[in-house]
């Protein structure tokens, strides 16, 4: 017995994320991620709509980080990579079910690695490396046609000026300059506290660039749990510095691998006080539940299918490679 869905299997990548062309909403009824393409177009409708009218009124932003979560090779970097190809691709306005989206402008960028991060190269700092790359990119195609002076002119120095705030925020402007004049220093320190804003302006100014004003700026993170040693603080800086209106970050993570990563921190961070027994690891594990609620809400998770499921699909194989 079949449950109507097909796993498409090309060769020579078998291993390999499968980017489906999500054509229409017909498509969704056959394809092995359909439930899942549906949730999340779903919550990003909703999202979409309570963006436009918090800008309207002035509300702060909202979470912005949706999660595909499961095990390794159940398909969450292939349903994400789909779902962000069918976002950029300007498809979505002929989509009935999600009218915000089709009114909406989306942009990314290279798909993010957490795994090659370390204390010196963060999430942060490798978001505006890749938005820079781009930035280049278009300037040296030309592409971006004539595009006003004034918006090039200040995305340039919009970048520079995230960029010392990031060596400010890791320190190695210190490091570098050997701070020498403590009213310089405290100066620089405030432009860590407004990186976030920084950051945001950032956005706004790269999205008229590209022609999307008011648009949505699209970062795939993949597997952040990998990284042992940095997960904790990738979520962290995550939280701080990305949640913006004109960003949207789409995430694969296993949960369960990144609670134990946050147990490990949390275990570090109040050693003392657990040696001493005034907590215990229940408090420890409260901690991480409630940290991930907070930065990984459960409305905005996307749950990849169970392997029966995958038992019960079609398999349609192309022999064509790449």
């Amino acid at each position: 017995m079949t449950n109507g869905r097909v796993i498409h299997i090309r060769m020579g990548m078998v291993n390999q994320p499968i980017v489906e062309d999500i054509a229409n909403e017909a498509f969704m009824d056959s394809a092995i991620f359909g439930n899942q393409y549906r949730q999340i177009l779903t919550m990003l409708n909703r999202y979409v709509k309570y963006r436009k009218n918090a800008t309207e009124r002035n509300i702060d932003a909202a979470n912005n980080v949706f999660t595909f979560v499961g095990e390794r090779g159940s398909g969450k970097t292939s349903c994400m990579s789909s779902v962000s190809r069918l976002l950029t691709g300007n498809r979505l306005k002929d989509f009935t079910a999600y009218p915000q989206l089709g009114t909406t402008k989306f942009e990314t960028i290279d798909i993010i690695d957490p795994s090659y991060f370390d204390e010196k190269h963060n999430i942060v700092a490798t978001v505006i490396a890749k938005l820079f790359k781009s930035f280049r990119q278009i300037e040296d195609a030309n592409s971006h046609e004539k595009c006003n002076f004034d918006v090039h002119r200040d995305l340039v120095a919009a970048f520079a000026r995230v960029q010392k705030n990031i060596m400010c925020l890791l320190g190695d402007h210190a490091e570098e300059d050997g701070w020498d004049d403590d009213i310089e220093n405290l100066s620089d320190m405030s432009m860590a506290v407004d990186l976030r804003e920084d950051i945001n302006r950032l956005v706004d100014l790269y999205m008229k660039f590209v022609k999307k004003e008011d648009g949505i700026l699209l970062l795939s993170i993949d597997d952040i749990d990998l990284n042992i040693d940095e997960a904790d603080t990738m979520t962290e800086q995550i939280r701080k510095y990305l949640v913006s209106p004109n960003i949207v970050i789409l995430l694969a993570a296993k949960l369960d691998q990144l609670a134990t990563i946050m147990n490990l921190h949390y275990s570090e961070k109040y050693r003392y006080l657990i040696d001493k027994q005034r907590i215990g690891f229940d408090t420890v594990e409260e901690m991480t539940g409630q940290y991930l609620v907070k930065f990984a809400p459960e409305d905005q998770r996307v749950y990849m299918p169970a392997a029966d499921f995958y038992m019960e699909s079609g398999i349609e194989i192309e022999n064509k490679i790449g």
